[in-house]
């Protein structure tokens, strides 16, 4: 079975996400929960998309789409280890982090022919600096939360008679 292209993306987000210094575990698609020793661990939520055109606008079978990711590295649990070091534990992916994400804007493994087919570029949106992220898995954890927006092209026709 092939992969889709947003499989893809979400495949290739983990690979480069999982070569961060200090990654244990980078999940493509989220877990029902993070057992504690693949802490930290990288996981990656899939948002919206919106059309960067109208279909009339478009090539002829294809829609260029632009689809938000939040890539995630939940470092430590809240309350848990050394009074005042949890944000010291996290402060390390908000380099290394950012620094994981602008060399791949084709979203390519560092090797010939692995950039994901049809992604035109991707954009980093910001991050989150060291928060306690929403709640996983009933867990509250500490880390810190990446917003990518990446653009790419999906085959599509129209129906009969449309």
């Amino acid at each position: 079975m092939t992969a889709t292209i947003e499989e893809t993306i979400l495949d290739n987000l983990a690979y480069i996400m999982g070569n961060v210094t200090g990654t244990k575990k980078a999940y493509s698609r989220a877990p029902f929960s993070i057992p504690d020793d693949k802490l930290p661990a990288a996981v990656i939520l899939t948002g919206q998309a919106r059309p960067t055109k109208q279909p009339s606008d478009q090539t002829p079978g294809w829609m260029e789409l632009v689809r938000s990711y939040r890539c995630r590295w939940y470092v430590i649990h809240v309350q848990a280890g050394t009074t005042g070091l949890a944000e010291t534990d996290a402060l390390p992916f908000l380099t290394n982090g950012l620094a994981c994400f602008l060399p791949h804007p084709a979203l390519g493994k560092g090797t010939p022919n692995t950039q994901v087919l049809f992604v035109m570029n991707m954009v980093y949106k910001g991050d989150s600096g060291v928060t306690v992220l929403p709640d996983f898995a009933g867990q509250q954890y500490i880390g810190v939360e990446f917003n990518l927006d990446i653009t790419y092209k999906v085959p599509f026709s129209y129906a009969n008679n449309e």
